[in-house]
């Protein structure tokens, strides 16, 4: 069995960016996955000491915008609370997208569910932002990461976890494409966003025979991408794909002596209409999904 199809089943994908210019830009954001959180304080001061946003939550949750219109959001205790540990990406926005050189501060607790807080910055819309995702992946890790027109790449992570029930202080300094922030008053990580990403492909085809749709995807840049698939309504696609991959350094040669570069299989069990996969870096994926009758 191969994984060329025989039919080219219509799809979109973002296209490559081009090289960055000029400051991060974007309102601020407080999300959640598959956890529930409590957000404080929140308070966005421009880099000559000016306040752009500032709310304890005592006067209700006017100043927000529920962007991706999921998760149970209310207003207790003099917190901003999100409840739902079931839903998925539960932004809500405030401020201008028009904002730049900023200071976000706030107070983060979790009290429930299997991950940490997603702190977004620089966001545009929903499919556009950078987001600070803390105790995310199961809480194994903490990375920040760039979503551009729904793809996401990680700019910087390390091993941090988040625990239940104790409150967080958390800082993001935006200067220009710099950024910096901060766990509890220490400096956790930086990065400058100054780089041009490569190229992230994708087509899907359907292979007659067996009615499976084939999802193929490039992603040449040096960060794994995590990005939405949506098969539409038309396809009834069971549970678990089936995935080869080939990853390697982007100067590696295969030789009748050395392969550093072989097919590797796996499978993924969490396919449905809409899913998200993380696709490695520097890797060519073929996903085979099986469909139902």
């Amino acid at each position: 069995m191969n994984n060329v199809g025989d039919q080219v089943v219509p799809s979109r994908a973002p296209a490559t960016p081009s090289l960055p210019s000029g400051p991060i830009t974007g309102a601020v954001g407080l999300s959640t996955w598959a956890t529930g959180a409590a957000y404080d304080d929140v308070q966005v001061t421009s880099a000559d000491g000016s306040t752009l946003l500032s709310d304890d939550f005592s006067g209700g949750d006017g100043k927000w915008t529920k962007a991706t219109g999921t998760g149970s959001w209310q207003v207790r205790d003099g917190a901003y609370v999100q409840s739902d540990t079931a839903a998925e990406n539960t932004m809500v926005t405030a401020g201008d997208s028009g904002w730049q050189n900023y200071d976000l501060k706030l107070k983060a607790t979790k009290r429930a569910g299997s991950e940490g807080f997603l702190i977004a910055f620089g966001v545009k819309d929903t499919g556009n932002y950078y987001w600070w995702n803390l105790g995310g992946w199961g809480n194994t890790r903490s990375a920040v990461e760039k979503a551009t027109d729904g793809a996401k790449q990680t700019m910087a992570e390390d091993g941090t976890k988040i625990e239940t029930g104790r409150a967080y202080d958390l800082r993001i300094e935006v200067r220009g494409r710099q950024v910096t922030l901060y766990l509890d008053r220490k400096k956790w990580g930086a990065f400058t966003d100054d780089k041009v990403a490569e190229p992230f492909r994708q087509v899907v085809t359907r292979d007659k025979a067996t009615g499976e749709p084939i999802v193929k995807v490039v992603n040449a840049q040096d960060a794994a991408a995590r990005t939405r698939i949506d098969l539409g309504q038309g396809i009834k696609a069971r549970r678990t794909a089936r995935l080869t991959t080939l990853q390697g350094a982007p100067d590696a040669v295969n030789t009748a002596s050395d392969q550093p570069i072989k097919p590797g299989n796996s499978t993924f069990d969490g396919v449905d209409s809409t899913f998200s996969y993380t696709f490695p870096a520097n890797s060519i994926t073929f996903m085979r999904i099986a469909t139902r009758k």
